[in-house]
């Protein structure tokens, strides 16, 4: 008898028209996708950035861009707050600064089905990438330290089991993983973009938690440390590139079916309709391509800087390209795709929260003329 295997890639693909399904009968516009996060982890996809001796796929840059277009494809929310996840977790494993104890730590927690994020972010502080220093404090007790504060727009918050915090440790920035626990509120009522709102980037109340001394990551400069992470470098322009794609098909799919008055033949044979077409799919083309060298470039471990800078640049192409395509989409489908019954309008509004993930558009073009050669 002969068994086939799936991939985790023909999974991810399975799950596409399930995730339009659901997110199309979704009666509660935003609501965390839980059976989709599930999913995804049944399927092992949060753990695939692990070693295969740790039960993981050693996943690549290259493939983690892939997989987290295919699931954006499927349903964009999803994939931004597994992304963080799945991102993360990428990084940590690779980053040497990390001391052995606390990384095995999480890489045992993953094994066991543990969520993760980065928690830096806080109300009125601006982003962490500028150089927002953390309100939230960690003061050093008998074997561990007890932790205090409120952190904003923790991606992925009511699935977390362990939140990365920044905090103010006696006058210097520094790191924790601190685990979910009774001392941890989180305020899913904060989060109310009409964007992304299925990611769940809530709220986060910390009173009196206490981490143990191996919970203590590094003294860090929290905006350095941010900037020179792959982590949303890779999956952010992913996840837009994706919803995208889910838009392109959502405009294919109406212009080969859609026959109006006075016309013989859909509106695909066109001039102007396949004009639009073309267009979505030369930005598509672009945008993965550019995202796809510079995860192949990180894959071959070429210097930091250079791979940077093309990632960066990627992520410029995929969220500014991304929200084109969409645009396009809906003047192809016309004034039906602004119904409450077409999935086309929260894709259109779910691709302009890509300008506001870090890095921002400035971000990048100063980075990019303060390194050019």
């Amino acid at each position: 008898m002969t068994t086939t295997t799936v991939t985790l890639q023909e999974e991810l693909l399975q799950f596409v028209p399930i995730f339009r399904e659901r997110a199309k009968k979704d009666t509660v516009f935003g609501q965390f996708p839980k059976e989709n996060i599930q999913n995804l982890i049944d399927a092992g996809y949060t753990k695939s950035p692990l070693c295969t001796t740790d039960g993981g796929q050693g996943l690549t840059a290259s493939e983690l861009v892939h997989y987290q277009q295919i699931v954006a494809s499927g349903d964009g929310p999803t994939a931004v707050a597994i992304g963080w996840h799945v991102s993360t977790l990428y990084a940590i494993l690779r980053d040497t600064t990390w001391p052995e104890k606390t990384k095995r730590y999480v890489i045992e927690e993953v094994k066991k089905g543990a969520l993760l994020n980065y928690v830096l972010s806080e109300r009125g502080a601006g982003s962490p990438t500028r150089n927002a220093g953390p309100q939230t404090t960690a003061k050093k007790v008998e074997g561990g330290y007890l932790i205090n504060g409120h952190k904003s727009f923790a991606t992925l918050a009511p699935a977390l089991d362990l939140f990365i915090i920044s905090a103010n440790c006696e006058g210097e920035e520094a790191l924790f993983v601190v685990p979910n626990s009774e001392s941890i509120t989180i305020d899913t009522s904060a989060w109310d973009s009409v964007a992304m709102r299925g990611t769940a980037s809530s709220d986060v109340y910390l009173k009196d938690v206490f981490v143990e001394d191996h919970h203590f990551i590094k003294y860090v400069n929290i905006a350095h440390a941010v900037r020179n992470s792959p982590a949303s470098l890779l999956h952010i322009p992913a996840c837009y590139i994706g919803i995208a794609q889910a838009a392109r098909d959502e405009a294919f799919a109406f212009a080969r079916a859609y026959v109006p008055r006075g016309r013989e033949t859909a509106i695909i044979d066109a001039a102007h309709i396949q004009q639009k077409l073309g267009e979505i799919e030369w930005r598509l083309a672009t945008a993965t391509s550019h995202l796809a060298y510079g995860a192949l470039l990180f894959d071959e471990e070429r210097s930091f800087e250079e791979v940077r800078r093309i990632l960066s640049s990627a992520k410029i192409t995929a969220t500014h390209y991304a929200i084109e395509v969409v645009d396009l989409a809906m003047r192809i489908v016309g004034a039906s795709g602004l119904s409450e019954k077409s999935i086309l309008y929260r894709y259109y509004l779910h691709v302009r929260a890509g300008l506001h993930n870090p890095p921002s558009d400035d971000e990048i073009y100063t980075y990019l003329t303060e390194t050019a050669p």
